[in-house]
């Protein structure tokens, strides 16, 4: 049984359970709520996030008669359902917090995500799930990812809270055989998500050992010009004293000195993951080599691309000194911290 248009009544054990204790007093969510932080955040924060999920799910469109009946079939891959619904004029692309067809390929449906495609639906529509693509080639569904592709899917098309590509999907997911599909269809390397991060940063970063080496081979980025001794005498180190300060919010400059990152103190120079009692990265451990100039320059410009995976890169900040002058700049002035 339904209720009238513009209500949507779940049928089903979880959804009711869930509105149920929607209206019971949860003295434990109170207590998160209250204070997160001391609570631990993410361990004490996961019965309220399930549920809010469960909830999220159960009650996902509910406009017209017709509201959150096509998502169900093509979730449950009812195919007779499907096409019984949109005969009768169900829109393909019911609205909601995610399509129908994002939910046929989550549930991993290629029968009837075919049949939605067929009958017009948007293959590259965002969602807070991301496009499409990106629901496939984070679930390695090759299968889908080619029906996609043939029915006119981007692979370049952005989607999701932090603009990814199907490719940084696949590559943080460690999906290879979807990384592959992707590149052979034209999907860009080189594609940077919200906070800059490429695929080959993400795989690395996750320790996508197979999908990082596929993604080396096709990644190629040319470091900037460093500059020379003469460059630095000229750059104002005064403009570098001021510069460093976005530094030291995790650098300290002061000698055996450590916070979030290693001291900047000789700096210049010194070996690259040089403090054996240091949490480095192991992109960091396993670079080697040392902070000469050129590295320093070509880290500072594109920490993503000279060092794939580090943990500098690895929050939600744009950390690369693009300016030039800025850049060169902070090396004269880290080469006098000795």
């Amino acid at each position: 049984m339904r209720d009238g248009p513009g209500t949507a009544r779940p049928e089903n054990r979880t959804c009711r359970r869930a509105l149920r204790q929607l209206k019971r007093p949860r003295p434990e969510y109170a207590t998160v709520m209250a204070d997160p932080i001391a609570r631990h955040g993410e361990f004490h924060m996961k019965p309220l996030t399930v549920f809010l999920c469960s909830l999220t799910l159960c009650v996902l469109p509910a406009q017209g008669s017709k509201a959150g009946e096509v998502a169900d079939a093509a979730r449950s891959g009812d195919v007779g359902t499907l096409i019984r619904l949109l005969d009768n004029g169900a829109p393909v692309d019911e609205p909601g917090v995610a399509s129908p067809l994002h939910f046929a390929i989550m549930s991993g449906h290629h029968e009837t995500a075919r049949i939605l495609l067929e009958r017009g639906a948007d293959p590259n529509a965002d969602s807070a799930l991301g496009t499409p693509l990106m629901v496939a080639a984070g679930r390695d569904r090759t299968e889908i990812l080619a029906l996609l592709l043939a029915h006119d899917a981007d692979p370049n098309v952005v989607g999701g809270r932090e603009d990814r590509t199907p490719l940084h999907t696949a590559a943080f997911s460690g999906a290879a055989e979807a990384v592959q599909v992707l590149l052979a269809s034209g999907a860009d390397p080189l594609a940077r998500a919200k906070f800059g991060d490429t695929a080959l940063h993400l795989a690395v970063q996750k320790n996508r050992t197979a999908v990082a080496e596929m993604l080396r081979e096709v990644t190629n980025w040319t470091p900037p010009q460093p500059p020379t001794e003469a460059d630095l005498l000229e750059a104002d180190t005064e403009k570098g004293r001021e510069a460093v300060q976005v530094c030291q919010v995790c650098h300290p400059l002061a000698a055996g000195k450590f916070s979030k990152g290693p001291t900047l103190w000789n700096v210049v120079g010194r070996p690259v993951a040089g403090f054996n009692d240091f949490p480095y990265s192991i992109a960091m451990r396993e670079d080697g080599g040392t902070w000469n100039i050129a590295r320093l320059d070509a880290f500072l410009a594109d920490p993503r691309m000279a060092m794939p995976g580090n943990m500098m890169a690895a929050g939600n900040d744009r950390v690369e000194v693009t300016d030039r002058e800025t850049r060169w700049a902070l090396i004269a002035y880290l080469k006098t911290l000795k």
